[in-house]
């Protein structure tokens, strides 16, 4: 099936793959660090699964970070073909994306050090990552051209259940909900010694991941690449959602746990629902316009997000529809270096520059004859969800507005 060109099944099986394996891969990490099934955090991990980082298409890291869930659980308490596993999953989840591998070796010798250094030695991996985060922050502030990140203090994992502006209130709720029922719970078992032993690795961790988020830059102009590479906060807040819930799986399950995450699950999903029908409808409007279109003809796509999302990628909307079809011409990432598809200066197919790429997806760029004949998609007016097509000719700006 997916050999004779079915494309809208492969990437469905593939985004499907993906959640199943985070979704798992983050219950089987919270499982083994509270050592109970933390089935009353199901819509919880659910709800961070199909997150900001889901939806924005960052599949690398995301399949990246699921591996290296993966790879902690089974090294946690490794032993035999276990410890096999874990470490054989390192190499995926590299191939993937590079910070996923760094988090499950660094997950695994955090782990590893905590449980077999004696008394208050426990605590050198704590206070060693955390030196860590801040010498790298000092280097790379030192040889790289930085950004640092602007912080709202909903940046803490919760940040992933805020797809848009009416979400804020739910995340928000969400997380002062899970913090009473920590504090609850802290107090009734304050006594109780394993507890807090079996509590303190996973909080450790979301601490330190709190500090890569507060401290390391949100983006970082590498030599090797033409586009600076983040957001780094964002996209790192997704690990440090899992952590918190590594530490509320440690929590003794109630019905009343059960019920807040549930309804707080629903709400979120039926917000996504609504949400991605609308984006659904921008992809179904693009096939339409594009089918008349010429086999091979280059389009450039002018596509923002209303003020209320944080879905910010929409020039990805022509995409599949130009599976087989037409190009993309102003796609940014062939052109980013940062991805196994590359470009050749002079390409007919995509433009080479990112400088370029990000006039076009801006609306700036000023059409060449080179780059004839080309068309343009773009809402038909500011406030409305329907798009437009036109064809561009050289010297106009392809950012004008439609008559």
């Amino acid at each position: 099936m997916l050999m004779s060109g079915n494309f809208g099944a492969a990437e469905k099986i593939l985004a499907c793959g993906s959640v199943l394996i985070f979704f798992w891969g983050a219950f089987a990490l919270i499982f083994t660090v509270s050592r109970q099934a933390p089935w009353f955090l199901a819509p919880a991990i659910a709800a961070l699964a199909y997150g900001w980082t889901f939806e924005c298409g960052f599949n690398n890291f995301y399949l990246s970070v699921a591996f290296a869930f993966w790879s902690m659980a089974l090294l946690w308490n490794a032993k035999g073909w276990r410890t096999v596993a874990g470490l054989v999953l390192m190499p995926l989840a590299w191939l993937a994306h590079p910070l996923g591998c760094f988090l499950a070796l660094g997950g695994f010798l955090y782990v590893l050090a905590s449980r077999y250094l004696p008394g208050w030695w426990k605590a050198t991996p704590f206070l060693a990552s955390l030196f860590i985060v801040v010498a790298t922050r000092s280097y790379l502030a030192h040889h790289f051209i930085v950004q640092w990140p602007r912080f709202h203090w909903t940046v803490n994992g919760v940040d992933q259940m805020i797809l848009a502006v009416r979400y804020r209130p739910l995340a928000e709720g969400a997380f002062f909900v899970g913090l009473l029922f920590l504090s609850i719970d802290a107090w009734l078992r304050r006594e109780d010694a394993a507890f807090w032993a079996r509590i303190s690795l996973p909080a450790g961790l979301y601490v330190i991941t709190m500090a890569g988020v507060l401290l390391l830059p949100d983006s970082i102009v590498l030599p090797q690449y033409d586009r600076p590479f983040g957001p780094f906060a964002w996209r790192v807040s997704l690990i440090a959602g899992i952590f918190a819930l590594g530490v509320l799986g440690c929590l003794k399950p109630r019905i009343v746990h059960v019920l807040a995450f549930g309804v707080a699950a629903l709400i979120f999903f039926v917000f996504l629902w609504q949400d991605t029908g609308k984006i659904a409808d921008l992809e179904s409007q693009a096939e339409k316009l594009l089918a008349p279109l010429p086999q091979g003809s280059r389009v450039m796509v002018t596509l923002y997000p209303t003020d209320a999302s944080r879905l910010y990628f929409m020039n990805h909307i022509v995409d599949r529809a130009c599976i087989g079809h037409c190009f993309s011409y102003g796609n940014y990432e062939p052109s980013t270096k940062q991805f196994r598809v590359r470009v050749l200066p002079g390409s007919p197919l995509v433009v080479s520059a990112s400088i370029t790429s990000n006039e076009m997806q801006t609306g700036t760029y000023v059409v060449q004859e080179k780059d004839l004949p080309v068309f343009q998609i773009m809402r038909c007016t500011a406030t409305d969800d329907k798009l437009c097509l036109r064809e561009l000719h050289a010297g106009e700006v392809n950012g004008a507005a439609f008559p």
